[in-house]
C-alpha cells in the first residue's frame, strides 16, 4: 500500500492524514454530474456522476482539487483530452486514521486510447527500442492494448471509470508533458433508500420519501379529489388546497407567503385569496419532501408545525391543521376513506393503520 500527495509517491508505508470528521459539507438534493478542473478553470478534466454533495478535501490535504460526496452508481468520465494518466483507486485506512492505496489494484477503465504502436514488419534496435519511424498511431479500445506493444498512450474523451461499491476513492488524471495532476477524493454511499413508516418519531427527518396517497375524501358529505402524499405513515395536504376547500365553510382560513422574511402566515376565520394553481391534479408518482425550514404565524403568533416542501409547495398533516382550526377527521380503515366535517369539533384518535 502507497501513500499520496500531489504528483509523488512517498514510500512503501506512507500515508495521507484523514481528519475526524469532514468540515465544510455541502449537501444537495439529488446527485448531479460534477466537473472537477484543475488544469483550467473553463474545462473539466474529468466528470463525476450522482454527486450529492461536496467538501471541502484540501483539509485532507492541498494535493485535492476537488471533495465528493456520491451516491451508487458513479461514473467517472474523462472530458479533457490529452491525458497520459488517469486512474481510480480504492482508499483503505490504517489504525492510525490514515489514507493508503495499491498502485497495483487500479479499478478497471472502458473507452478509446491513441498510442503508437510497432508497424509491421518493424524490429527493435540494438537497446530494444523501437525507430520512431517504426511506430504508428492508432486508436484502440482499452481492452484491446494487452495484444500490442504501445507506448505513450493517451486517454480520449469519455474514458471512463464505473465504481460499483461503496467506499473512499483517490482519482487521477494527468495531460502528458506537464508537472502536477488533477485529484479528487469520492467518497461512495449508498442511495438513500426508503425505510419503514413510522408511527412515532422524536425528530422528523430534513429528506423524506414522500409518496401519492390514494385515499378518498369526503368534505361535509361531498367527494374531493385532493393530492396528498403518504410520509411515514401520515398523510400531507398541500396547504392551498385545504383553504380553497374550506373556504365556503364555517373553518376558513388565509393563507400567505410573505417573501422578504420567507414566512407562511395562517389566518383563521378570513377568506381565502387564491393565488393559481389550487387542486390541480397530476401529482408524479414518486418524489421527496424537504422539511419546511420558514417559520409559521398562525393568527399573529409563531408556532412549530411539522411542514414538506414537495415541488415548490408547502404540505402539512391534515390532523395538525384540523387540530388548530378545530374541525373534526375521522378514518375508515376498510373503504380507505378520510372524512372531514366542518361543523364537528376535533377529537384525537388512535390511529388504526394511518395516521392523518
Amino acid at each position: 500500500m502507497i501513500g499520496f500527495i500531489k504528483g509523488k509517491v512517498l514510500g512503501s508505508f506512507v500515508l495521507i492524514l484523514i481528519l475526524v470528521g469532514v468540515g465544510g459539507l455541502n449537501v444537495g438534493a439529488t446527485g448531479e454530474i460534477h466537473g472537477v478542473v484543475g488544469y483550467s478553470d473553463e474545462v473539466a478534466d474529468f466528470s463525476v456522476s450522482n454527486v450529492v454533495g461536496t467538501f471541502d478535501a484540501t483539509t485532507i490535504d492541498p494535493a485535492f482539487d476537488a471533495g465528493l460526496i456520491a451516491e451508487l452508481p458513479v461514473e467517472i468520465i474523462v472530458e479533457n483530452k490529452g491525458s497520459s494518466s488517469f486512474g481510480a483507486y480504492r482508499l483503505e485506512r490504517t489504525e492510525d486514521g490514515l489514507y493508503g492505496y495499491n498502485p497495483d489494484e487500479q479499478l478497471t477503465i472502458s473507452g478509446e486510447v491513441s498510442t503508437r504502436i510497432p508497424m509491421e514488419g518493424a524490429k527493435k534496435n540494438i537497446f530494444g527500442k523501437y525507430d520512431p519511424d517504426q511506430l504508428e498511431e492508432v486508436i484502440l479500445a482499452i481492452e484491446e492494448l494487452d495484444s500490442y506493444e504501445y507506448q505513450e498512450l493517451e486517454y480520449l474523451t469519455g474514458a471512463k471509470i464505473d465504481i460499483d461499491e461503496p467506499g473512499d476513492y483517490y482519482v487521477m488524471f494527468r495531460i502528458k508533458g506537464t508537472m502536477g495532476a488533477t485529484e479528487a477524493f469520492i467518497k461512495v454511499v449508498e442511495p438513500e433508500k426508503e425505510t419503514e413508516p413510522e408511527m412515532e418519531q422524536e425528530e422528523a427527518p430534513e429528506i423524506v420519501a414522500a409518496i401519492p396517497s390514494k385515499v378518498r375524501v369526503i368534505l361535509d358529505g361531498a367527494e374531493i379529489s385532493f393530492d396528498a402524499y403518504n410520509i411515514g405513515g401520515n398523510n400531507f395536504f398541500k396547504l392551498r388546497d385545504l383553504a380553497y376547500s374550506l373556504d365556503q365553510s364555517g373553518k376558513s382560513f388565509e393563507v400567505r407567503w410573505i417573501e422578504e422574511d420567507r414566512i407562511i402566515e395562517i389566518q383563521s376565520g378570513e377568506s381565502y385569496s387564491e393565488v393559481g394553481g389550487e387542486m390541480e391534479a397530476g401529482i408524479p408518482t414518486e418524489n421527496r419532501g424537504f422539511i419546511n425550514r420558514s417559520p409559521i404565524l398562525y393568527n399573529g403568533e409563531e408556532i412549530e408545525l411539522l411542514a414538506y416542501n414537495i415541488g415548490g409547495n408547502n404540505y402539512f398533516k391534515l390532523r395538525d391543521v384540523a387540530e388548530r382550526l378545530d374541525f373534526g377527521v375521522t378514518w375508515d380503515a376498510e373503504s380507505r376513506t378520510v372524512e372531514i366535517k366542518t361543523e364537528n369539533s376535533y377529537v384525537e384518535e388512535i390511529p388504526q393503520k394511518q395516521i392523518f
